[in-house]
């Protein structure tokens, strides 16, 4: 639970409300 909001606030400006975290969090590990 510390690296989801860790990359909300760094990487998630404003698709936050737009896609949820864990689908988020999946995307941005393989992006990134």
């Amino acid at each position: 639970m510390t690296q989801i909001p860790q990359i909300q606030m760094m990487r998630l400006p404003d698709a936050d409300p737009a896609l949820p975290l864990p689908a988020y969090h999946s995307a941005g590990a393989a992006g990134a």
